[in-house]
């Protein structure tokens, strides 16, 4: 939804806030901050204290196998040297595990737990801009959060951080492409606050459980095809954002899927930090295209290529200064 935008329900949005009517005004759901300025151009008090952080909310899915061979102490490393918060870690079954854990006693299965753990990250930080779920034989590229951030979430769509075979091309350029519409792939998902509402409660999530023979496991085709009927779209990237690792699945996946398009590092350039702080207050390109609508701005918006011209400005810079070194 962008900014100033109405809901069916009648809610509006302003950046991370999510503001109701009541009565002549509106009403901020999160500390009942109230305007009567229907463009909402304003953050409420509570998030303007920095007492909370809406934007980022993650989670892992794991078993004890994960704990015992270190694979998921290798993922959970990888998360947070890509710059994700501390995410909460959802155990399928009894292990011993720090920090903040969620364990399921008597087991499930992958999908139930995946569902369980989405639910619960939603219920614990309803206001969250994105939630990042992550599977546990996975790798992080270094920067890969703080790289998100300079780009617009799609409108009706989710991303895919990890780009299988088949979801890609080694000529195919740096940014996100439509993926495929079988799903391949469940390392790493990122939806915003809104996919994740219909993700949960669309009918193929709720009744996926019943089926006999995909209802435990199949993670990604049970997402892909909710989303799809929704009217969704699936994005992945260019190079991949993860990797797989282990060479043995719990699910009894063989032989293991890994990328050939993964890049370690995702390097940040002048001018993804650039649109990175043009972002923080809310100059994206999606902004520009409403207040374009909504007042006539002429021409297109060139975020895009003025980050790939400073990008390039600032590479070039880069391998002048090596070169004297």
């Amino acid at each position: 939804m962008r900014l100033g935008q109405r809901n069916c329900a009648g809610t509006m949005t302003s950046k991370l806030c999510v503001y109701r009517p009541s009565g002549d005004h509106y009403a901020c759901v999160l500390c009942g901050d109230t305007t009567g300025n229907p463009d909402l151009r304003r953050v409420c008090p509570l998030l303007r204290s920095g007492k909370i952080d809406h934007t980022w909310t993650c989670g892992v899915t794991t078993v004890a196998q994960r704990v015992e061979d270190g694979t998921l102490a290798d993922t959970l490393t990888s998360i947070i040297d890509a710059g994700f918060p501390q995410p909460r870690i959802f155990c399928d079954g009894a292990a011993n595990i720090d920090g903040d854990v969620t364990y399921r006693i008597p087991r499930t299965n992958a999908f139930s737990n995946w569902m369980l753990a989405a639910w619960e990250l939603y219920l614990r930080h309803p206001h969250s801009k994105y939630y990042a779920i992550f599977q546990d034989d996975c790798v992080v590229a270094r920067n890969t959060r703080r790289y998100l951030d300079t780009w617009d979430y799609p409108e009706r769509g989710y991303w895919n951080l990890y780009t299988h075979e088949k979801n890609g091309r080694a000529d195919m350029a740096k940014g996100w492409h439509p993926a495929s519409k079988r799903g391949f792939g469940a390392l790493g998902l990122v939806f915003d606050n809104t996919t994740l509402k219909v993700l949960l409660t669309h009918e193929h999530m709720i009744n996926r459980p019943k089926s006999p023979v995909r209802g435990g496991k199949n993670i990604d085709g049970g997402i892909v095809t909710a989303l799809k009927q929704a009217g969704w779209t699936e994005y992945v990237h260019m190079p991949s954002l993860m990797q797989h690792i282990g060479d043995k699945s719990t699910l009894g996946h063989s032989p293991r899927r890994r990328s050939p398009y993964f890049e370690p590092v995702i390097p940040i350039g002048l001018g993804d930090m650039t649109g990175g702080a043009l972002a923080s207050i809310g100059i994206t390109e999606q902004r520009y295209k409403h207040a374009k609508q909504m007042i006539g701005l002429r021409g297109d918006c060139r975020c895009k290529e003025r980050r790939e011209k400073l990008n390039k400005l600032w590479d070039g810079s880069r391998g002048n200064q090596k070169a004297q070194d």
